[in-house]
């Protein structure tokens, strides 16, 4: 049993190593460490080692799963476990704290086998390096309760106390999109063939429905950036990936009318957001002229995850907005991804304000 759990475990270290980088999303960490025995084992201590498969659970938190295994001088442990990381701190994204509840099966004991209620907490780091994954680092202390005397060395102690010290490799499931690949990625937004906007691209597709009769619109249903040669009136050109009128005038800019934020990974609208967005379409309902609605992401995710993302917020006010009885027509929604942070990404607060879509009257 002993060669099996720690071939297996060997087998799938190198298996995700193929594995691409995303903070967002599934991930898999191996991890190998020393275990202290409690002295009452009558036995001294020795590598552990543990796969964990985890994802995030909210803002600052992720919760794993993980099969450990721990080869003793004398004897084998074998653990299940499911724990809970949160992330501390204003930058919440390098040092956690760790609780651990699990079960834990003792084989080839010194003195009686048993079984045990595990329990660990403890105290994490996070490396984040250029590769495939991330560096962690993890000093936690264990418990063992059981109701089996026999398994100490006294024949009285129901629980060992045992610290233990891992290094691991956090590594995304899913690689990274190529570079090449283009910068607004068609998502589907309902299981309609139809095609409302006439602009050759179906409504499943299209992130820029209701575009004007005429427009000249990429492979999303969106105006693509033109060069100045394009423009037909006199108008500011606009820059690489700006969102285009149907003269290739471009959109950006203008007088804004109000922002709205998002919860981490979220697309939802907050009752605080609907509310902002309900006085800005009373202003808007009735009226002429074009409004750009522009979604951003703060910058955990890779850079074509947060262009996605944002385009999804976009899209999702611009929804509302025309829900609300503003005319489709005069909307054009864009995610620029985290190119525009409003704050300073290296902070919880400041992640929290680049979660947001703007909607400006268009120059």
């Amino acid at each position: 049993m002993r060669h099996l759990l720690g071939t297996a475990i060997l087998a799938g270290m190198s298996a995700v190593a193929y594995a691409g980088h995303g903070d967002l999303g599934y991930y898999v960490n191996p991890s190998i460490g020393y275990l202290d025995a409690d002295s009452e084992r009558g036995t001294d201590g020795g590598l552990v080692g543990s796969v964990a498969i985890g994802k995030p659970w909210g803002e600052n938190k992720n919760i794993e799963l993980d099969l450990r295994y721990s080869d003793l001088d004398q004897g084998e442990l074998f653990g299940l476990g499911l724990s809970l990381l949160t992330y501390l701190g204003e930058s919440a994204d390098s040092l956690y704290s760790i609780a651990r509840l699990g079960v834990t099966q003792s084989d080839g004991h010194p003195f009686d086998d048993y079984t045990a209620l595990a329990l660990g907490a403890g105290l994490g780091y996070r490396v984040r390096l250029p590769g495939p994954g991330d560096l962690r680092l993890e000093g936690l202390l264990n418990a063992d309760l059981h109701d089996n005397e026999e398994s100490s060395a006294f024949g009285e102690k129901k629980f060992f106390l045992e610290p233990s010290f891992m290094i691991g490799y956090q590594i995304p499931f899913g690689g990274k999109p190529a570079a090449e690949a283009p910068a607004a990625t068609a998502v589907a937004v309902v299981g309609e063939s139809t095609d409302s906007d006439a602009d050759g691209v179906n409504d499943s597709a299209d992130l820029c429905p209701d575009t004007p009769a005429g427009t000249v619109v990429d492979s999303t249903g969106c105006a693509p950036a033109v060069v100045p040669t394009q423009i037909t009136r006199d108008c500011p050109a606009p820059a690489a990936d700006e969102a285009v009128d149907a003269d290739g005038c471009a959109v950006m800019g203008g007088e804004v009318l109000g922002s709205v934020y998002f919860e981490f990974d979220s697309v939802e609208l907050t009752l605080a957001a609907q509310d902002t967005l309900d006085s800005i379409a009373s202003d808007l309902v009735g009226g002429s002229g074009r409004i750009e609605v522009s979604g951003h992401a703060s910058d955990e995710g890779d850079e074509f995850y947060n262009l996605d993302l944002s385009q999804r917020r976009a899209a999702a006010v611009r929804r509302y907005l025309i829900d609300q009885g503003v005319s489709g027509g005069r909307i054009v929604s864009k995610g620029y991804g985290d190119d525009a942070p409003e704050a300073d990404n290296d902070t919880f607060s400041g992640r929290r304000e680049n979660r947001r879509v703007e909607v400006r009257r268009a120059q």
